[in-house]
């Protein structure tokens, strides 16, 4: 495998975190890199420069007046090392070549451009660069060789790995194995999309959900909530007002609700769908589209969205990303989910909490969205 490069908002469990990609991505290198709530690692099987960081270090050190969201562009031969920041994190590290050059900027824009030389880009302000003092050897990745208790056990599986080397010589030739089965190539992509939470629904339903929160008889927060498969979760805090009051009010606007103590809990229904394990979409057609959604509307809101690897499936394709937004008003949620409509987007969970002004935040949002890789 190359270089990848894995960023999500940790929640105060990093060795959790760092486990589960490590199971799912393993690489004999890593680097891991924590600003605030994120947490990235960059990962390979040979031995690599987290360049994305070192030339993001040397630009910002060279380059006082940096915008919020911009590209550095590094050249060499016929292709560019391309690295895209936004807000404090480095969003995309990739080697382009020079004859895609021009349709990666469009995909990715940014504020502004710094190159070491001469592109034509037009509508984007561009400065060239000298050359960067970089320093890799701050960003080598170094080899991981697994948790302490690995280490202890490797001596031990050598030992029974020749045991069994020894025992598979000695033992009598097994019987051909029988003809493989011809399987079906869509298999998993079909159970993959059955009895889904699609994130249209969800986030289009929460948006609705806060709305009504603005009507509520009692002025209050509501600190944490979260959204799982098929609903809506919310526990009230504990407040002074009559139960038939409260009552009347989720009646009114359609909510379920139950107490445990004196805590109302309010539960909102998301319908689940098979739409998409019997329909296909382009994955890069869809690729390219979430990405471009995400980005252009971090520019005028407080949403932010990071992406783990493209997932390879045989005849199709899979990305999961993690989404926030900070204080977005009802409205904004509902159009947000209105948008996600109509592409195969699920929504596997996420906390959101609501503030007595009416903002709604939404937190770590964990979305999956595939479709044909040919």
């Amino acid at each position: 495998m190359g270089t990848i490069r894995t960023t999500l908002p940790h929640g105060g469990k990093q060795k959790e975190v760092l486990k589960r990609w490590r199971v799912e991505y393993p690489a004999k290198y890593e680097r891991i890199f924590e600003n605030g709530e994120l947490l990235t690692r960059v990962a390979s099987d040979e031995a690599d420069i987290a360049w994305g960081e070192c030339i993001a270090e040397a630009l910002i050190h060279e380059v006082k007046d940096t915008p919020r969201k911009w590209v550095c562009i590094i050249a060499s031969d016929r292709a560019y090392r391309c690295v895209l920041w936004d807000a404090g994190d480095i969003r995309r590290d990739e080697v382009v070549d020079a004859t895609e050059l021009s349709e990666w900027l469009q995909v990715h824009p940014s504020d502004r451009i710094f190159s070491t030389t001469e592109l034509s880009v037009h509508g984007i302000e561009t400065t060239i660069i000298e050359a960067l003092n970089l320093r890799p050897d701050d960003f080598e990745l170094v080899e991981f060789r697994g948790s302490a208790l690995a280490r202890m056990v490797k001596p031990s599986l050598v030992c029974i790995s020749v045991i069994a080397a020894v025992t598979w010589f000695l033992w009598p030739e097994p019987p051909p194995p029988p003809p493989p089965e011809v399987t079906d190539p869509w298999y998993a992509y079909r159970a993959a999309w059955t009895d889904v939470q699609l994130a249209g629904d969800a986030i289009s339903e929460f948006g609705v959900t806060c709305a009504k929160f603005g009507t509520i008889p009692v002025v209050t927060d509501l600190p944490a909530g979260t959204i799982e498969i098929g609903s809506i979760n919310m526990v009230l805090p504990e407040v002074v007002i009559d139960r038939q009051v409260i009552n009347a009010w989720t009646e009114k606007n359609n909510l379920s609700m139950s107490f445990s103590g004196s805590s109302p809990f309010i539960r909102v229904a998301i319908p689940l769908s098979s739409y998409w394990s019997s329909h296909h979409a382009n994955f890069k057609v869809l690729d390219d589209t979430v990405f471009d959604l995400f980005s252009k509307l971090s520019l005028i809101s407080g949403l932010k969205a990071s992406y783990e690897p493209i997932e390879a499936n045989g005849v199709w394709a899979s990305r999961k990303a993690s989404l926030t937004i900070a204080k977005a008003n009802p409205w904004f949620i509902s159009e947000l989910g209105n948008a996600m409509k109509g592409m195969p987007i699920k929504l596997e969970s996420a906390t959101f909490s609501i503030s007595k002004e009416g903002d709604c935040t939404l937190n770590n949002a964990v979305i999956q969205f595939g479709g044909g890789s040919q």
